[in-house]
């Protein structure tokens, strides 16, 4: 009993500190503008992340590993039970047209009811122009879809990068990002992060569990979902500072 008490005392010695020096350092970074600079710096270098991506799948770099991971994840689909296979086929759903399209819908709602104007024009546009990029880039590389195992899920477009991957990155981080800094307590900001996270993660699992998408379809899709959401934090963070849409802190103060 003791010693698991001296462990948690020194847990907590360690984590206090450790969490206050990051505190203090995102705090100076945000007075002195650099977050939203850092922020589109990760976004030039997840958009360059894919280009090379890109290369590399081209250039056929990337064969042997996709297969070997895609083996071994659709590969098991036919052996687990239905209750695995549907809750694959579910979690696919999410970064669908119809889902997504009702996801933007619920929140542009949310923020025109709180007369939120100009932010539900900036989730409006930030959603439409990561899915404009993600449908280009699909058209360009025009890659076939694997053809190993039966597909459990309908597809009309080409592999490359993986649509329903950058989709729901694109919404889903979007949508988190700017909810985001529209709260001040730092407990729902990670909150909400983590949910806009965890969502493209599942989805762009899901997609190589059902069939359709090599895992370098799904890598692609992510970074150019997660370059999209940095970019959009980014814009998010200047338009702000500029009165372009509402402070952060508004759905609170709303509230009281």
């Amino acid at each position: 009993m003791a010693a698991g008490t001296a462990r948690a005392r020194l847990k907590a010695s360690w984590w206090r500190p450790a969490w206050e020096r990051c505190r203090a350092a995102i705090d100076f970074m945000t007075r002195h503008g650099w977050v939203p600079l850092t922020a589109m710096l990760l976004a030039l270098a997840g958009f360059w992340g894919f280009l090379e991506l890109a290369d590399d799948v081209q250039e056929g770099g990337t064969t042997a590993f996709d297969r070997w991971i895609f083996e071994h994840i659709a590969g098991r689909y036919e052996t687990l039970g239905k209750f695995a296979q549907e809750g694959g086929r579910d979690l696919t759903a999410l970064g669908g047209t119809t889902v997504i399209t009702l996801m933007v819908a619920g929140v542009l709602v949310f923020l025109m009811l709180r007369r939120q104007w100009k932010s539900a024009a900036f989730v409006l546009a930030a959603v439409l122009g990561g899915l404009l990029i993600s449908l280009l880039l699909k058209e360009f590389y025009d890659r076939a879809r694997p053809d190993i195992y039966a597909h459990q899920s309908l597809t009309s477009t080409s592999s490359f990068p993986s649509g329903h991957s950058a989709n729901a990155a694109v919404a889903y981080l979007t949508m988190a990002i700017l909810m985001a800094k529209l709260v001040e307590s730092t407990k729902m900001k990670a909150y909400i992060l983590s949910a806009g996270l965890l969502i493209p993660l599942l989805v762009g699992l899901s997609r190589i569990f059902v069939g359709v998408h090599w895992p370098t379809d799904v890598l692609a899709g992510w970074l150019i979902g997660l370059a999209w959401g940095l970019f959009v934090y980014s814009a998010a963070t200047y338009l702000q500072e500029h009165g372009a849409i509402e402070q952060e802190g508004e759905i609170e103060h709303n509230q009281e």
